[in-house]
């Protein structure tokens, strides 16, 4: 229940996938960074490259 309350929350996705005599998870892949305030500032995908996240977390650390 706290797990689904969260992922609501962030607007998230999570599946149990079952895989024979076992399962997998599958979900939303997204790293959020938060500031001081503890207010969303930042999602970084996973698809987007090292240099990508990197520029953005410069940008949001000169803005911030």
């Amino acid at each position: 229940e706290e797990t689904a309350a969260t992922a609501k929350e962030f607007g998230v996705f999570f599946e149990k996938v079952p895989l024979g005599d076992t399962y997998t998870i599958s979900h939303t892949a997204t790293s959020y960074v938060y500031d001081t305030r503890g207010v969303l500032r930042l999602g970084l995908s996973h698809r987007l490259s090292a240099q990508q996240c990197t520029e953005d977390l410069l940008t949001l650390m000169e803005v911030c």
